[in-house]
C-alpha cells in the first residue's frame, strides 16, 4: 500500500485526524505482523488476506473522530460498553472513546471537547475476523483491564526513567 494513497483519503481532514488515523495504522501494523493494507472507498483496511473482501480491521476518519472498526466484534466481551454498533456481527471503536478510556487508566481528569455539529462521515464499512478466529485467537482480557495493565506497565517500566545521552 502506497503512502500517497493514504495520504489522498486523509487529506480532506484536520491535521489532528490525519495524525490519529496514521498513528492507528502504524500501531495496527505493528501489532497485526505485517497485514494486507488496502484503501478503498472511505476507509483503510487491514487483512491477513488478499485485500478489502477479508477484512479483519478498518481504519475510517471522520470529521471529529477516527473509527477502528473490528470484524465479528460482535463476539468479543465488552464490559465497558466501549464497542458501537447494532449489527449482528460487527462492532467499532470510536478512537476519541478509546481516548477516554485510556485517560481513565492514566488517573487524567481533565476535559474532551469533540464538536458534535458535524456530519458523521462515510457509511460502516462491514468487515470478517474469521481469520483470526480460525488460527484458534481469542480476547483474554477485558479492554478497560487490559488498558490498565498496560498503562502500569508503562509506567513502572518506560516513563519512570531517567534518560540518558547516547556515548
Amino acid at each position: 500500500m502506497s503512502d500517497h494513497s493514504i495520504n489522498d483519503l486523509l487529506d480532506p481532514y484536520q491535521s489532528k485526524i490525519q495524525q490519529i488515523a496514521k498513528g492507528l495504522l502504524s500501531l495496527c501494523h505493528l501489532s497485526l505482523s505485517n497485514p494486507v493494507v488496502t484503501v478503498d472507498g472511505g476507509g483503510i483496511g487491514l487483512d491477513f488476506g488478499t485485500g478489502f473482501k477479508g477484512l479483519d480491521l478498518i481504519i475510517t476518519p471522520f470529521p471529529t473522530y477516527v473509527r477502528l472498526g473490528i470484524a465479528k466484534g460482535a463476539a468479543l466481551e465488552d464490559p465497558t460498553g466501549l464497542l458501537e454498533g447494532c449489527g449482528k456481527v460487527h462492532r467499532h471503536i470510536k478512537i476519541r472513546e478509546l481516548a477516554e478510556l485510556v485517560s481513565r487508566a492514566a488517573g487524567w481528569t481533565g476535559e474532551f471537547i469533540y464538536d458534535s455539529t458535524k456530519p458523521d462521515g462515510t457509511p460502516r464499512k462491514v468487515m470478517d475476523v474469521s481469520k483470526l478466529e480460525s488460527l484458534g485467537w481469542r480476547a483474554q482480557t477485558p479492554i478497560e483491564e487490559g488498558f490498565r495493565k498496560s498503562y502500569a506497565w508503562y509506567v513502572d517500566n518506560v516513563a519512570n526513567r531517567t534518560a540518558t545521552p547516547d556515548k
